[in-house]
């Protein structure tokens, strides 16, 4: 029979992975949603998207015009994520941030702010039922 203080590492041992697996659906779902929101002339601002733990992401020099070869990279990195790592995530394409603002002269969009906001919600949904799977 397991002693109280072995239930109690066993607890917290799990509300630590899943907390850590709810920072890494957030992080799963900011991309995607970065991703979706990037206009697609080329495909190379939307294969643009990395993410870095611990760092700033490169360039990638991708061209993506539907995003899924670019949402599995990110996933694959994130992975990795453990608690106390900072997930970066950016696009280090040069025109990125007039598309961004909507001052680009093709297809500006607000991607960040649009992202941004469905994270805002989607957290809320993620903390809820992480919490209440404890």
């Amino acid at each position: 029979m397991p002693s109280k203080h072995h239930a109690g590492f066993e607890k917290a041992r799990r509300r630590v992975l899943s907390l850590t697996d709810g920072v890494r659906e957030a992080g799963e779902y900011a991309a995607s949603r970065l991703i979706f929101y990037t206009s697609v002339i080329t495909g190379y601002l939307r294969g643009g998207w990395s993410v870095g733990l611990n760092v700033l992401p490169d360039e990638t020099g991708r061209f993506d015009k539907i995003g899924v070869a670019t949402l599995a990279k990110i996933k694959g990195t994130l992975a990795t994520f453990k608690l106390g790592q900072t997930i970066n995530i950016a696009n280090r394409v040069s025109y990125g941030p007039d598309v961004d603002r909507g001052t680009a002269t093709r297809a500006p969009r607000a991607i960040t702010k649009r992202a941004e906001a469905d994270l805002k919600l989607r957290m809320k949904e993620i903390i809820i039922r992480r919490w209440r799977s404890q």
